[in-house]
């Protein structure tokens, strides 16, 4: 070779045909990104031409944007509202704000801005959450939910919040923009200990919720009466100090028992300290039946327990009671539990005669009669009240159905219900009260 340069190797044939298909392949890109870029430019030189002969606006207003609430939101589902929009663990979608947008222009961007403002209640409550902004590309749509993340500074408190939402729509990228859509509406926070039977707007209609499918239908009867778990679920230290005192009276470790014996025992000790001694207070009962399904409010039981001295309570309020008390050692037992409330008479259904149940390891049920708590003893109490929830359960199985299908039985407010505490928390999602 001249100047005795080495020869040239050849390229193999197939690595030459790999490198055309690679130059091919990033021409092929770079064409794209070209096409992209003067397809943009096009658009923006048409909307320049457009906005100067007076056919087109500076910017574009085709953004449909539905931002809807509930008029009303129970506080006692704050948290199980929470899991549902943020984990998307259920079926069926609660929201504290649902946001559709969809930017039907074809070169703007736009900005949703939405804001929370707390207006009444604000000296029990705060916003941790009063301003989310969404951003939205030409051509899309989105939808999210949102929430005030509204919080109590006064868990005592028994107040009713109102909490302002307001919207608006505003061209991306425009300097001091005038909002393409605007919006506002008003949402009543009940307060934190209310049962909210029957939860409805304000003009009446029954709230929904939407299904997987996108259909809205009226939440269940069934949910709101599996919303009574809330209750048993209170974690307050004041809760805990007293289980920590019944568990010490019955030698029960934390770590909990495989005996059904010294369960029974467990609720007999927490029966008697409760409702026929003043070890943690005078619970004092006011009825032997209670109205339900009503919507009212249900003292928690960290409320009950937080001050000693005599407390008004009804039959639910002290089966609810019972059952956030009891509810870590018969869990860790495996043990189920739950509240059946039968019509006190034919002549007036709605009245109804409360029952804390829980069942043996063997399947069967054991109850209290809660209407005759402290004033009977426990074994006289024990005896009548499991004959009488046996015999229901005998001459209803649709009730026993029911509650090992989601935890829930509800078919009518005069006819039987109940519920199974951890059936109706797992079907249902239901957390505790916040």
């Amino acid at each position: 070779m001249a100047n005795g340069a080495a020869p040239r190797k050849p390229v193999p044939a197939t690595r030459s045909k790999w490198l055309k298909r690679i130059g091919a392949v990033t021409a092929v890109i770079m064409a794209l990104g070209l096409l992209v870029k003067e397809s943009s430019g096009l658009l923006q030189g048409l909307k320049g031409v457009a906005t100067q002969v007076g056919l087109a606006k500076p910017y574009c207003e085709s953004v449909d944007v539905d931002v809807r609430a509930y008029d009303v939101v129970p506080y006692a589902l704050n948290r199980t509202i929470k899991a549902r929009h943020y984990r998307k663990q259920n079926d069926e979608l609660l929201y504290w704000v649902l946001i559709n947008a969809k930017n039907e222009c074809y070169w703007d961007d736009v900005v949703i801005n939405v804001t929370f403002k707390l207006v009444r209640g604000r000296q029990y409550a705060r916003l941790r959450n009063k301003e989310t902004t969404l951003s939205l590309p030409a051509g899309q749509r989105r939808t999210i939910t949102d929430d005030p993340d509204l919080f109590f500074t006064n868990a005592q408190a028994r107040i009713e919040g109102e909490i302002e939402i307001e919207w608006e729509v505003l061209p991306s990228g425009v300097e001091n923009p005038s909002p393409l859509r605007t919006g506002r509406r008003p949402l009543v926070v009940l307060p934190r200990d209310v049962f909210a039977w029957d939860w409805r707007n304000t003009d009446g209609s029954p709230v929904q919720w939407r299904l997987k499918d996108g259909s809205w239908v009226p939440i269940p009867a069934s949910f709101l009466v599996a919303s009574l778990a809330a209750w048993t679920s209170d974690t307050h230290e004041t809760v805990y100090r007293v289980i920590d005192k019944l568990n010490q009276t019955v030698a029960l470790s934390a770590a909990g028992v495989q005996d059904d014996g010294l369960i029974n025992k467990w609720i007999e000790t927490a029966y008697t300290e409760l409702f026929r001694t003043s070890r943690f207070g005078k619970m004092r009962l006011t009825a032997s039946s209670v109205a339900f399904p009503t919507r009212r409010p249900i003292q928690l039981t960290s409320s009950l327990l937080a001050a000693r001295g005599v407390h008004q309570v009804d039959p639910l309020e002290s089966a609810l009671m019972l059952a956030a008390l009891g509810r870590e050692i018969l869990e860790k037992n495996d043990n189920r539990f739950g509240i059946l409330l039968i019509p006190a008479s034919a002549a007036d259904p709605i009245r109804k005669s409360v029952y804390f149940l829980w069942w043996l390891r063997d399947g069967r049920v054991r109850a209290l009669d809660m209407g005759e708590a402290g004033k009977r003893d426990f074994a006289a109490n024990l005896q009548t009240a499991t004959s009488t929830a046996s015999k229901a359960f005998v001459a209803h199985p649709e009730v026993v159905a029911s509650l090992d299908r989601s935890g829930v039985h509800y078919q009518d407010p005069g006819g039987i219900v109940a519920i199974e505490i951890r059936g109706a928390k797992r079907r249902f999602g239901i957390k505790r009260i916040q």
